[in-house]
């Protein structure tokens, strides 16, 4: 006659045996905590920034408990910090209806002129996008809120493209007036999608950073895209008005103007358009 403890034994175990393997795999998923402002990448594209993002969020996690994470357990890419290349290239970021996706960029000493363009490509949706300053040498980045920035850019359906300038030279008469970080150093930019009207779960975005040692033209190109930036010579302000003192200025092809090479008549043979 078997008792009934010892009936109940086998239970007894499996119910053990499947507590321990439920606690080691909630153990897995919450030995490590994963710090998704830290994923990054370099690339020119959002969309290699978002590949690359689960295999950043990996390195944060054990090697022994890799293979048996899930897509789910990994930074989203939502909340990847995905790096602007400033060179003015277009790139196209979805963004969820009602969230934030955020950005950086660097600033080197140099760069004189910024311009950022976002346009909303959904023509129901609102996307207002803010800007941080960078921290010059600190290097720490201050990601922007709706309230807590230096800068702030509207696109929606009446005006789907919000464009922001900015002049060094003009930032830094006004830098003294209020906290807006340095000039130099990583940027935030975070863009915000929503709308009343707006049924698209996505709000597809497309945006381009450009900065500039010599000045732009109205296309947000440094020397207008028409022209070379070159190390020039000025006179150099009082007390030293007998030396002279660098200044990069456009070198702009023949019959362009200074400052931007937006001025003037292109002649041929540079003139594609000439008989």
């Amino acid at each position: 006659m078997v008792s009934h403890r010892a009936r109940n034994m086998p239970s007894l175990h499996l119910t053990l045996f499947s507590a321990l393997c439920l606690s080691s795999l909630l153990a897995v998923s919450t030995a490590y905590e994963l710090d998704c402002t830290k994923v990054k990448h370099s690339g020119a594209t959002d969309e290699s920034c978002n590949l690359e993002c689960n295999v950043n969020s990996l390195e944060q996690i054990p090697p022994a408990n890799r293979s048996i994470v899930t897509d789910g357990q990994l930074c989203p890419s939502s909340r990847c910090l995905c790096t602007i290349i400033t060179n003015g290239d277009p790139f196209r970021a979805p963004v969820a209806h009602g969230s934030t996706r955020c950005f950086t960029f660097r600033a080197m000493d140099k760069e004189q002129y910024l311009a950022v363009n976002v346009t909303t490509v959904d023509p129901t949706a609102k996307v207002k996008t803010y800007l941080r300053t960078g921290t010059g040498s600190e290097g720490k980045l201050r990601l922007p809120t709706s309230h807590n920035h230096d800068y702030k850019m509207t696109a929606e359906p009446s005006e789907p493209t919000s464009v922001f300038r900015l002049d060094r030279a003009i930032w830094r008469k006004k830098m003294g007036r209020k906290d807006e970080g340095e000039w130099t150093g990583p940027w935030g930019m975070c863009i915000v999608a929503g709308g009343e009207h707006s049924h698209s779960e996505t709000v597809m975005v497309e945006a381009f950073v450009e900065l500039a040692v010599c000045p732009m033209g109205p296309s947000y190109r440094e020397c207008g895209g028409r022209g070379e930036c070159v190390i020039g010579h000025r006179p150099c302000p009082a007390p030293l008005e007998d030396h002279e003192c660098r200044a990069d200025v456009c070198a702009c092809l023949p019959g362009l103007n200074p400052p931007d090479c937006t001025t003037g008549t292109l002649l041929a043979p540079y003139d594609h358009t000439h008989p």
